[in-house]
């Protein structure tokens, strides 16, 4: 309860004040969206869901700061059950549309069952992770790994893990690979962490778990 309530007094402040919306990008590739930074004579402060978390600045390679547009009290859409609801369909078939973006989802991780998901969620290195979505038979679609751009569409902090459990029930609160990489370091591969939201560029040899995507 007291934790709740220290999240609403934090999002009036928010809200009121206007502060910034920070991308921290470290030196090491890890990448933080949507956090608040400070810095100081020889670190910086990182701020996400309430818990601060001190860089040395020879870590850090750069902060994109992105100025959010404020709303008055009454003009904020609260998050509510319909609300989410109207974003996605669930299909019965296994799969779940997103009518926001057009994209169509596997309802289950990879190794869950195809509608109820039931079962573990298997885990897999980047490139077995693109051969999973890419041999996946489920309602006669085309499938694939999904971009970063796209996986990032399913995060939802109003939940936990950060996603809609309601059409995409036993998510593991852990990473999700993306296809997307670097150019400059391309051992790797993007990700999405759906415990706290963290965006990270991780070892293409380390072993997560997978949501395909059929669409653009």
């Amino acid at each position: 309860m007291k934790q709740s309530f220290y999240k609403i007094v934090f999002l009036f402040f928010f809200i009121v004040l206007g502060l910034e919306s920070d991308t921290l990008i470290l030196k090491n590739g890890k990448v933080y969206k949507n956090v608040y930074t400070k810095t100081n004579k020889g670190s910086v402060e990182m701020t996400l869901d309430g818990k601060t978390k001190t860089f040395p600045k020879s870590q850090i390679k750069s902060i994109k700061k992105k100025k959010l547009v404020v709303k008055k009290m009454n003009q904020i859409e609260p998050s509510t059950q319909s609300t989410k609801k109207a974003k996605y369909k669930d299909n019965g078939d296994g799969t779940v549309t997103d009518k926001t973006t057009g994209l169509i989802w596997q309802k289950c991780s990879i190794g869950q069952t195809d509608n109820t998901c039931e079962g573990e969620a298997k885990v897999f290195n980047w490139e077995d992770a693109i051969k999973e979505c890419e041999s996946l038979k489920l309602a006669g679609k085309k499938w694939k790994l999904p971009s970063i751009e796209q996986l990032e569409t399913l995060f939802d902090r109003n939940n936990s893990p950060n996603i809609d459990t309601n059409f995409f029930p036993n998510t593991v609160s852990n990473y999700y690979w993306s296809s997307t990489t670097l150019a400059s370091f391309s051992d790797g591969a993007w990700g999405v962490d759906f415990d706290d939201g963290n965006v990270g560029y991780n070892s293409d040899t380390n072993n997560y778990h997978v949501r395909c995507v059929s669409g653009q």
